[in-house]
């Protein structure tokens, strides 16, 4: 498979993170992240982001918030890569 750009792997990042994807595009993306430190950082911040969600579990947030919460990050960070 040939080599990804930030803005695929941001594209994906939510299916990468939850193991949805196929194997190669997977590996495609680890192979990506190894090797670029803006995809690791956005990655640690969207797991950190998620986190703190988590910790917040004694409030129940509106029905889907977390998923237009999560495409709205997606959405800024593709936004701001432009690579």
């Amino acid at each position: 498979m040939r080599s990804l750009t930030c803005k695929e792997v941001l594209q994906h990042l939510v299916e990468y993170l939850e193991n949805e994807l196929t194997p190669e595009l997977h590996q495609a993306i680890q192979g990506h992240i190894e090797k670029c430190p803006f995809c690791q950082r956005l990655i640690e911040s969207y797991k950190r982001t998620i986190a703190l969600f988590q910790k917040a579990n004694h409030i129940e947030p509106p029905e889907g918030s977390k998923e237009r919460v999560k495409k709205k990050i997606i959405a800024q960070m593709v936004k701001q890569t432009d690579v």
